[in-house]
C-alpha cells in the first residue's frame, strides 16, 4: 500500500496539486471502495473531526471528490472521487500495467473500470 500511496503522490503532482499524505490515503480508499459516508472516511484516515473536515474541503476544493447526500438519510453525506481524478487514476494504471511496472503495485481485488480495461486494451494494441 505504502507504494500505491508513493505513487498517488505522483499523481497528484500530474494533477497539479499537491497532496498530503491523508489527502492520498483518502484518494486511495476512494478509489479501491467507491461512495463512502463521511464518518467512516474519518475513522479510516485516523483523523480528529476537525482536521478531516479541513481535508476534505481541500480534496473538494482541488476537485478531486465530490460529496452527496444519501436518499435514506439526509444527514450522512457520501465522498466519492470526482470523474475526473478517477480518469487520470484509471489511465495511469492502465499506464503502469503495460509498461511492465505492475509489479510495483499491490494486488487489489478490485477489478478496474471499464475504462481502465479499454485504455490497457488501446495501449496494448
Amino acid at each position: 500500500m505504502a507504494i500505491l500511496l508513493d505513487e498517488i503522490e505522483n499523481l497528484g503532482k500530474s494533477l497539479c496539486v499537491d497532496l498530503l499524505s491523508v489527502e492520498t490515503q483518502i484518494i486511495a480508499y476512494l478509489y479501491f471502495h467507491g461512495a463512502t459516508p463521511s464518518q467512516a472516511l474519518q475513522v479510516r484516515t485516523s483523523s480528529s473531526p476537525a482536521g478531516f473536515h479541513n481535508v476534505k474541503d481541500r480534496l473538494k476544493k482541488k476537485g478531486l471528490i465530490v460529496r452527496t447526500k444519501s436518499d435514506e438519510d439526509r444527514r450522512v453525506n457520501y465522498y466519492n472521487l470526482a470523474d475526473s481524478a478517477r480518469s487520470v487514476i484509471d489511465k495511469w494504471f492502465a499506464q503502469s500495467i503495460t509498461s511492465g511496472s505492475e509489479s510495483r503495485l499491490p494486488i487489489d481485488s478490485r477489478p478496474l473500470t471499464a475504462e481502465a480495461q479499454f485504455a490497457v486494451r488501446e495501449a496494448s494494441a
